[in-house]
């Protein structure tokens, strides 16, 4: 794979990444990455193991689900149409698929959880028996590959 088709790509994950709250197009996607459509298409697949749209609506989930916990104030339709979606029962109807869970059981389950290791961790950070690590989370998307998902740190 040329490197040059690599960096196209990613020039569109920013582009991605910056416009997600609002549709996007094929169209548009192939233009930020100086391609056809048809060619773009099939060089993102090959890159990223996703289709254009099947990424863009990995990303608008994972977002909401950050922002779910993040914001707990925030009504979750507000977080829904932030992250693009169009309507709500189409968010909730990707969430559930994707989470096994609604978002309003995703929200109650992880900020239980999210409290109480935020209070762990500070609490560990102010005695000093914590080391801060990043820790890098790699999952292969081919479902026809010989990947494993690994962590490092």
């Amino acid at each position: 794979m040329h490197q040059d088709y690599i960096s196209r790509i990613n020039r569109t994950f920013d582009y991605i990444e910056a416009n997600l709250g609002r549709p996007l197009t094929l169209e548009e996607l192939a233009g930020v990455a100086n391609f056809s459509k048809f060619h773009f298409n099939r060089m993102f697949k090959a890159i990223v193991g996703e289709t254009p749209f099947q990424f863009i609506h990995r990303l608008r989930l994972e977002k909401a689900a950050m922002l779910l916990i993040a914001n707990q104030q925030e009504p979750i339709a507000d977080i829904a149409y932030r992250c693009g979606f169009p309507e709500v029962s189409v968010f909730s109807r990707s969430f559930r698929k994707q989470f096994n869970q609604s978002a309003t059981q995703y929200r109650a389950q992880k900020s239980n959880i999210s409290q109480t290791d935020s209070n762990e961790y500070q609490r560990a950070l102010l005695t000093g028996s914590i080391d801060v690590q990043i820790i890098v989370h790699l999952l292969c998307k081919d479902p026809y590959a010989e990947c494993k998902q690994q962590s490092f740190w």
